[in-house]
């Protein structure tokens, strides 16, 4: 009987499990759940638990948990998306240490995503992609910052222009610049 077989089939676990649903996911700061309770942020590196990676390197024997030195890499690269926004590399992508058949990717939410309970997380391979999954997210509480464009090193007297303008660029907690600040 013909099949058909990809590179990868990522599927993420949901919370609760089967089916379109908040991704099982974790801080990988404290390793506590992300979730409505305790969204992510902006910024945040978060662990997300799914199955389908493909080969890993080195090669793990079915049934035997996922080694801790060295890592079992994925073979192929993976993708992730947060509300259609991609998100930096995966600083890791492969089989969870101690835990048999468990694939995890440590990533990084991006910038630009919308803040809610129930974000899109996508997940991608080279031949395949999983769109099941969500993921609860909160502005970043980051701090603002205030740059100096042009005009800088300047002084005069307190009611005085300065001789050359002074531009600044205002930036919110996400390092979004803010239109309109002055």
């Amino acid at each position: 009987i013909p099949a058909c077989t990809g590179l990868t089939a990522p599927g993420v676990f949901t919370l609760p499990p089967g089916g379109i649903s908040r991704a099982a996911a974790r801080h990988a700061t404290d390793a506590s759940v992300v979730g409505p309770a305790n969204p992510a942020q902006v910024g945040e590196i978060i662990s997300v638990y799914l199955t389908g990676l493909g080969q890993v390197s080195p090669p793990v024997a079915t049934g035997a948990p996922g080694p801790s030195n060295p890592l079992s890499w994925a073979a192929h690269d993976i993708q992730v998306f947060v509300d259609g926004v991609p998100a930096p590399p995966p600083q890791f992508v492969g089989l969870t240490p101690t835990v048999v058949g468990l694939g995890v990717i440590n990533v990084q939410i991006p910038a630009g995503v919308r803040v809610g309970q129930e974000v899109p997380l996508y997940v991608q391979g080279p031949d395949s992609y999983t769109a099941q999954a969500t993921v609860s997210i909160k502005a970043s509480t980051g701090t603002a910052a205030v740059s100096i464009l042009a005009g800088n090193n300047q002084n005069a007297t307190i009611n005085t222009a300065f001789a050359a303008r002074l531009i600044v660029q205002v930036k919110d907690a996400a390092g979004k610049p803010v239109s309109g600040a002055f």
